[in-house]
């Protein structure tokens, strides 16, 4: 645990069932559970995002749609705190990491890795067709 330099005050976190709120001297930052990335961000209560934050591409011809979208508490200390998030969508899955340290600075790491095959397709009992994708 690493120590929290004045004029900051420790990291706190308050779970709900359907979100997690990090307090940050002076700042709110609010993660849906049921979504990859952060979805809002405060700052003496004046909202920062315009938006939440969004995936765009192309997956098998289509928009990304995102399903099974996850976030959890990793690791909570005085300093920092990092919520791991994942989510997939037909060809790939998604994990987000993001770390909030006690003065704001805040770090996301995106991991975009692609699906494997299923078991039946993995036997040859379905037939695997190479997905068409961009980023």
């Amino acid at each position: 645990m690493g120590k929290v330099l004045r004029p900051w005050t420790a990291i706190k976190v308050q779970e709900t069932e359907n979100e997690f709120i990090v307090y940050v001297t002076g700042r709110e930052y609010t993660f849906q559970k049921n979504k990859l990335f952060i979805s809002s961000i405060t700052s003496l209560g004046q909202e920062l995002l315009n938006g939440g934050l969004l995936l765009k591409g192309v997956d098998t011809d289509e928009p990304i749609k995102l399903t099974d979208a996850q976030t959890f508490l990793f690791e909570q200390a005085d300093d920092k705190v990092t919520f791991i998030a994942s989510a997939q969508s037909t060809s790939f899955i998604f994990n987000v990491s993001t770390t909030i340290e006690y003065d704001g600075c805040t770090f996301f790491e995106l991991t975009v890795v692609p699906r494997s095959l299923t078991v039946r397709q993995a036997f040859g009992f379905d037939k695997f067709v190479l997905p068409k994708y961009e980023l």
